[in-house]
């Protein structure tokens, strides 16, 4: 048979790229706050004067100028997009305009703040403080391993072997 047109979507060309490990920040979030201690830690490290709270203020500022800042200011400059736009792909400047890597920086933002009350919460008590501690230096030894290593292939000319 004969199938009804299909509308096109409203801001069909919005298509944010959320990794999975953002998803599953928001589940750690709800098992953390699940814990009466970690809870309570939590949601000190978002009292004001506390890092977290000049943490979620940053947060929300850029939440919502990059929500606002491109409509209020809509085409009185132009941007290389990160995202798709409303624009064809010109691979060069458009008008300044909402893009969907707003909603995705967002996101990733909203995300880094949920890391940063999690790690708080978590080493609110002695084990978990060092575990958090245990992870950072592990962090550290790999990175300082994996620049050192970059170094050593990019002077003996074997760079192709990190290119993994």
């Amino acid at each position: 048979g004969v199938g009804l047109p299909v509308p096109p979507r409203p801001f069909s060309w919005v298509r944010p790229t959320i990794p999975p490990g953002h998803v599953l920040i928001g589940v750690a979030t709800l098992v953390v706050l699940s814990r009466r201690r970690e809870c309570t830690a939590f949601l000190r490290a978002l009292h004001p004067g506390q890092p977290g709270f000049w943490l979620a203020c940053l947060v929300v500022y850029g939440i919502a100028t990059g929500y606002l800042y491109p409509r209020i200011m809509a085409g009185m400059g132009e941007i290389v997009p990160l995202g798709s736009s409303p624009y064809d792909d010109t691979g060069g400047a458009v008008p300044l305009g909402p893009v969907s890597s707003n909603l995705t920086q967002s996101i990733y933002m909203l995300s880094d703040l949920m890391c940063f009350l999690l790690v708080v919460a978590l080493a609110a008590s002695p084990e978990g403080f060092r575990a958090a501690l245990a992870g950072v230096i592990a962090y550290a030894l790999s990175n300082t391993f994996f620049a050192l290593m970059d170094l050593g292939t990019y002077f003996t000319g074997t760079g192709a072997l990190m290119e993994f």
